[in-house]
């Protein structure tokens, strides 16, 4: 038995027990009273033994965890021979034996039960001896011994009483210990899985540490493979665009390449470029922009120069966090759906030239970090200074070095050009082609080096008009200069050649303390208007220059229109 029931049944022992006094009390009174032959003294003799058992259940029980649990067959044992004392009484009555020995009986299979022992040789003949004592004295109480007959029955039936007691008792006990031994192989073999059980569960819970171990690796192998990846994947993207950079000396294409090539990779909702001016022989400050809005393209068209301002005064190489996560920690490219924005200086040693804007919708989009939009700006930058030191060289090339406008060679080279579009695109073509009134008489007064100043002041306002109105600017040959104006009507171009002509004269060239004033001569030809074959506009200009020459300088020649024009011109 356990001990978790025993310690129970224990308790619930006192509570029966009390309910078994009461009724043995109510039982010995009522066969007093209703005549059944027990006399005063047994009654009294009866009633003081129960109380006496009580006394000892009060005792034991409440000293139960003091005492040993085999005090319960001291106080059984006690319990008994009451008892059976009881039977003794000369003139019991077998009515009144009867609870006397059941009670007996049932206080021996309680300490049998209680002490949790089935086939100890001590308790089998207590027990023995308990009930031969309670079957003698039953016996004994109602069976005469004087006949010898009745008395060897009597005997016969109390051993046979005992035997019979004790068989019973001895079928119960091995019955139950039987039961206990089983019930404590289940109970170990339980504690056994239990036991195997929990080290199964330690074991799972390693187990599934592991793996969990293991498929964190995995993610994390997953996570740096695709990073990896990516890493390999914008390297080889940064190696193509370096390949376009060093194939090609177009700077506005570079910067497309790079922005597509950023657009591409990253999944950039937006990216743009500034450059300021005469970065790479550019006269004005250049953006572009590659967007998927057109509102956030135009946010940051208007504040794109703004910003390069603060890149340069702010001095520094590291990136400008323009939004974060939908908070706005600059005041520019407000009021679009832009969720996060970079702007990343453009530098080369410590002059800034431009800044680079990379911007997105998507949340924590520059969480994998800024290297390669960082990179990509620093490859541009290196190719850029090969880009320059190209245009520089070409620029010598196509310029004169006196007047830095396009020499008569470059001219020969684009002219071919410049024609071909005009064709290509039905677009109208002037020349203009002006000579210097007088300039020998200049040099041989006042020398070759104020004919140079003269020279270049006669070439600044050629390339000055040129510039402003869309065209080119070159020296044609010593003294003679060519503007070339495509998309202008004639008469638009005369406006512009008269404003010129007009400022040339009013201009004095100073040198060395002297004071040289000018004029000079132009013939102008446009196709279609003064001829329909493009390819004779530059002979008809220079015939109409000519033609201002020899008939008194300083007059604006309109070709085929040489008597109507010169007189509404010469006054101007």
């Amino acid at each position: 038995m356990s001990e978790k029931f025993i310690e129970e049944m224990i308790k619930k022992s006192l509570f029966y027990h009390r309910f078994i006094y009461v009724f043995q009390i109510i039982y010995i009174v009522y066969l007093n009273l209703a005549g059944f032959g027990l006399s005063n003294g047994f009654t009294y003799l009866c009633i003081g033994v129960i109380l006496g058992c009580w006394l000892i259940d009060k005792i034991y029980y409440s000293n139960r965890k003091k005492l040993r649990r085999k005090a319960v067959s001291i106080k059984c044992s006690i319990q008994i021979l009451l008892f059976s004392a009881c039977m003794f009484y000369p003139d019991v009555t077998v009515i009144a034996y009867i609870p006397f020995l059941v009670y007996s009986l049932v206080l021996i299979f309680e300490d049998t039960i209680f002490n949790n022992i089935y086939d100890d040789y001590n308790i089998l003949i207590r027990r023995i001896i308990f009930i031969a004592f309670l079957s003698c004295g039953a016996i004994g109480s109602f069976l005469d011994f004087s006949d010898a007959t009745r008395a060897f029955g009597g005997i016969a039936l109390s051993a046979t009483s005992t035997v019979t007691i004790l068989y019973v008792l001895h079928l119960f006990s091995q019955s139950i210990g039987e039961l206990d031994k089983k019930a404590n192989e289940y109970y170990f073999d339980k504690m056994s899985l239990d036991e195997d059980r929990k080290k199964l569960i330690v074991f799972q819970d390693r187990v599934k540490s592991v793996n969990d171990e293991i498929n964190l690796q995995k993610i994390n192998l997953v996570k740096a493979n695709a990073n990896l990846e990516n890493m390999n994947k914008e390297v080889r993207s940064l190696i193509e665009v370096m390949k376009e950079f060093s194939s090609s000396f177009d700077v506005k294409k570079n910067i497309r390449k790079m922005m597509e090539n950023i657009v591409d990779i990253k999944n950039a909702g937006m990216c743009g470029v500034f450059i300021n001016k005469d970065v790479f022989f550019n006269k004005e400050p250049y953006m572009d922009i590659i967007s998927q809005s057109k509102e956030n393209e135009l946010a940051l068209r208007a504040d794109f120069e703004k910003l390069f301002e603060m890149v340069k005064n702010r001095k520094s190489p590291n990136p400008i966090v323009l939004i974060n996560n939908m908070e706005y920690k600059e005041k520019f490219i407000k009021g679009t759906n832009l969720c996060n924005a970079i702007a990343f200086p453009a530098y080369e040693n410590d002059h800034y030239y431009g800044v680079m804007v990379v911007a997105s919708s998507k949340y924590d989009f520059f969480e994998s970090g800024n290297s390669f939009y960082e990179s990509s700006l620093m490859d541009f930058t290196t190719a850029l200074r090969s880009v320059r030191l190209y245009l520089q060289m070409e620029d010598m090339a196509r310029k004169d070095g006196l007047t830095s406008i396009y020499n008569r060679a470059y001219f020969n080279e684009s002219y071919k050009k410049i024609v071909k579009k005009v064709i290509d695109e039905n677009l109208s073509l002037t020349v203009a082609l002006m000579d210097i009134d007088k300039f020998k008489s200049i040099n041989d007064t006042y020398g070759h080096l104020a004919g140079d100043e003269v020279i270049k002041m006669v070439a600044g306002m050629d390339n000055k008009y040129a510039e402003r109105h869309g065209g080119i600017a070159v020296r044609y040959g010593g003294e003679e200069f060519l503007m070339i104006l495509t998309g202008k009507t004639l008469d638009e171009s005369i406006e512009i050649l008269k404003e010129m002509h007009r400022e040339i004269r009013s201009t004095v060239v100073e040198f060395d303390n002297l004071k040289i004033n000018i004029n000079s001569s132009i013939g102008v030809a446009s196709y279609p208007e003064t001829t329909s074959n493009i390819e004779e506009v530059l002979d008809r200009a220079d015939h109409a220059m000519y033609y201002s020459k020899e008939h008194g300088r300083g007059h604006i020649i309109i070709d085929g229109k040489e008597e109507e024009s010169y007189n509404d011109i010469q006054d101007i």
